[in-house]
C-alpha cells in the first residue's frame, strides 16, 4: 500500500478551490467524502499562530508516523476549524498516544470503534465547543470540525486508511469525528476535568446506545434503568471479569442529575450503585460467550471509578450509553 503524504506537504494553492482538494483527498484514498477547505498557505499560518509548525508531537499508529503541529494544523483547516481549536487538538494528539488508549487496537480492530473527543471547562470554552441539546448531532460547529480534523489525523499521519489498515466491518458515523464538551460541574458533581486534572479527554467508541426513562418518579428508579442498560455489551471482556470493555461511559442529561442532586445522591453515589447493581450471571450469556468468562457473575467495571460518569444534554429523561472498545481505555490530558 502506497502511504498517504503528510498533511503538511498538502498546502493547497490559492486558486485551488473546494471541489479540486475534496477529488484529491478522495484519489489519495484519505478523504471523508465531504467537502474540505483547501490549506493554503495564508490558512494554515492563520491556524497556526505562534505554534512552531516543525514541533514534533511523537508518532500516531497504526503506522507510527511522526505528527507535528503543522500536520495538526493543516488538518484543522481541511476539517473547517477555528484556530482557537488547535490547542485542543494537540491536546488530543498527545492523549491518544497514551498505551493505555491503545490507538493501534482502535484503527485497525474489525469492529466499529471510533476515536471521540471530550471537551471540559477552559477547553470546551477556548474552542466554543456545545455541551447543550443535539451535543451529538449538528448544530455546534466547533464540535464537528474539531472531531473531523481529529479523524483526519488519524488516517492521514497514522494511514489508517479505510479498506486497507482500517478494516472496520461496519464503522459508525463517529469515524467521520466525534467531539463534544461537559457542562459545567455542580453540587456534588465535579466534571471529569476535574476530577482527573486536565481539559481534553479522549475515549474509544463503539457506538451510542439511548437509554430512555420517561415514567420513573424515584431517581433510584432512574439509576436502575440505567444500570439495565450497562449490560447492553453482552459479551465477556477481554479481562474475562467485565462486559464489553470494563468502562462504560455514561452521558447524563441536567434533568437527571437535577432530581439525583434534589435526592442527596452525588457522583460517588451514583457510581457505587451503578456499579452494585450492573451484573448479569455469566449463564446468562451464549454459550460460546459464556465459556469465555472466568467468573460466575459479570459486572459493567470492576470498580465504581471505572463508571465514567459526563453530564450533557437539553431538556429531558434521555441519558446516553458510550460503550467503549475492548482494551481502550479513556485518558484526560491538560490543554498544552
Amino acid at each position: 500500500m502506497e502511504l498517504p503524504p503528510l498533511p503538511r506537504t498538502l498546502r493547497a494553492d490559492p486558486a485551488e478551490d473546494t471541489e479540486t482538494v475534496t477529488g484529491w483527498l478522495t484519489t489519495l484514498g484519505v478523504g471523508d467524502g465531504h467537502p474540505v477547505i483547501p490549506p493554503t498557505a495564508v490558512r494554515v499560518e492563520s491556524m497556526l499562530g505562534g505554534w512552531d509548525p516543525d514541533e514534533s508531537l511523537g508518532t500516531l499508529a497504526p503506522l507510527r508516523r511522526e505528527v507535528t503541529v503543522a500536520d495538526v494544523a493543516v488538518c484543522a483547516v481541511l476539517a473547517g476549524c477555528r484556530p482557537s481549536a488547535l490547542p485542543v487538538l494537540v491536546a488530543a494528539v498527545r492523549a491518544v498516544q497514551d498505551d493505555r488508549f491503545n490507538l493501534l487496537g482502535i484503527t485497525t480492530t474489525t469492529g466499529s470503534a471510533a476515536v471521540g473527543v471530550v471537551l471540559h471547562g477552559a477547553a470546551a470554552t477556548a474552542a466554543g465547543a456545545g455541551a447543550g441539546p443535539n451535543y451529538l448531532g449538528p448544530g455546534h460547529p466547533a464540535n464537528a470540525t474539531i472531531g473531523r480534523a481529529l479523524a483526519t489525523l488519524i488516517r492521514v499521519v497514522g494511514a489508517a486508511v479505510p479498506g486497507s489498515i482500517d478494516v472496520a466491518i461496519a464503522g459508525q458515523p463517529a469515524k467521520y469525528g466525534l467531539c463534544f464538551a461537559e457542562l459545567p460541574a455542580g453540587p456534588g458533581w465535579p466534571d471529569l476535568g476535574t476530577e482527573r486534572g486536565g481539559e481534553v479527554t479522549v475515549l474509544g467508541v463503539s457506538g451510542t446506545v439511548e437509554v430512555v426513562d420517561a415514567v420513573s418518579q424515584a431517581p433510584v428508579d432512574l439509576l436502575d434503568t440505567l444500570a439495565a442498560a450497562l449490560l447492553l455489551p453482552v459479551a465477556a471482556g477481554p479481562d474475562g471479569r467485565t462486559l464489553g470493555s470494563g468502562e462504560p461511559v455514561v452521558v447524563l442529561p441536567p434533568e437527571w442529575v437535577d432530581r439525583l442532586r434534589a435526592a442527596g445522591w452525588d457522583k460517588k453515589g451514583v457510581r457505587a450503585h451503578l456499579w452494585e447493581r450492573a451484573r448479569i450471571p455469566a449463564d446468562r450469556l451464549g454459550p460460546g460467550i459464556a465459556g469465555r468468562a472466568t467468573a460466575d457473575v459479570l459486572a459493567a467495571a470492576l470498580a465504581p471509578e471505572d463508571i465514567t460518569l459526563l453530564v450533557a444534554g437539553g431538556p429531558g429523561t434521555k441519558a446516553t450509553l458510550l460503550p467503549t472498545w475492548s482494551t481502550s481505555r479513556s485518558v484526560t490530558v491538560p490543554l498544552p
